[in-house]
């Protein structure tokens, strides 16, 4: 059976998604919390008082079974009243959180699980099949290497800020990502959105050395990918930049195909393209040539039309 590349992708960028996520709840600290169930149940009585008026009570009761420590009864009068300084509460709250956690971790393997044996249904005879065993694997190298650029990122601003230079990634906006992040441009933001939404972990403007910083480095798998956004290629001066920033990455024996992807997004920038292009790095690594992150059809239409409304 024959299967086009663009479904090979899109299973394997879903089972990258679906490990991640797992990975990112199982590091979640739960022995903090108390393990067992809360058994909510309302009550409503109706009673007549001296003067014949019939009244109707609720009574709202929480009983907290703490695994071997017996149980605790929270009863509320009225509508629940929650009051997280009170020790029950505290209680209460972490069994609730650690009950949800563990079958959110559930659901994650299970689609993990599905997403594994759909991409295997999609693998040659001659390559090797994917386990559960082989994702979580690969996804938490990816991860630690995030973790050691991670801290090697914090020296480097610590030793910057020491100096009194200032931060070198300090930036002068308000352009903000989906997790927070202050970055320098609109297209940067929606790239950094889609990084996200695709569960691909990611540092902004990490040094490399020489004075390069990349506006996004890729962990996936064991393997590190360095990605320049390209907005202003239309600008002589830029070009020139640009052109001695990548002979830099070649000097530290980081090409385009290799770990450096490059992209053309002076004329705008398309999610669906954005996305295909990540899929394409999950798969199959880094392109050999700079790619456009447009769509230059409909950049063309685009241009007719206003050409058009002038003549």
């Amino acid at each position: 059976m024959k299967v086009h590349c663009s479904d090979r992708q899109k299973r394997k960028t879903a089972v990258w998604d679906c490990g991640c996520v797992l990975y990112r709840l199982q590091e979640i600290d739960l022995s903090r919390f108390e393990k067992g169930n809360v058994i909510v149940k309302n009550l409503r009585q109706k009673r007549i008082l001296a003067d014949g008026t019939v009244r109707i009570y609720n009574y709202h009761y929480e009983n907290i079974d703490v695994f071997g420590k017996g149980q605790i009864h929270l009863p509320v009068k009225g509508k629940k009243r929650h009051n997280p300084n009170d020790s029950k509460w505290k209680i209460r709250d972490g069994i609730v959180y650690r009950n949800e956690i563990e079958q959110r971790i559930k659901n994650a393997t299970i689609q993990l699980e599905r997403a594994i044996k759909e991409l295997n249904s999609y693998k040659r005879s001659t390559e090797q099949l994917e386990t559960m065993a082989s994702v979580m694997d690969s996804v938490k190298r990816a991860m630690a290497n995030r973790t050691k650029y991670e801290k090697i990122k914090k020296i480097e601003e610590e030793k910057h800020n020491y100096s009194g230079c200032g931060s070198v990634y300090e930036i002068n906006g308000l352009i903000v990502t989906d997790l927070g992040e202050e970055v320098r441009s609109k297209n940067e933001c929606l790239f950094a959105n889609k990084l996200r939404e695709m569960n691909i972990p990611y540092l902004y403007e990490m040094s490399v050395g020489g004075g390069v910083l990349p506006d996004f480095t890729l962990f996936i798998e064991d393997k590190v990918y360095f990605v320049e956004l390209f907005g202003k290629l239309n600008d002589k001066v830029y070009r020139e930049k640009q052109k001695e920033k990548i002979k830099k990455y070649e000097e530290m024996d980081i090409f385009a195909g290799g770990q450096l992807v490059l992209v053309d997004v002076t004329m705008g920038i398309s999610m669906p393209i954005i996305e295909e292009l990540l899929r394409e790095i999950i798969e199959n690594g880094a392109p050999e040539k700079m790619r456009l992150g447009y769509s230059r059809c409909k950049y063309d239409k685009i241009e007719a039309r206003k050409r058009a409304c002038f003549d």
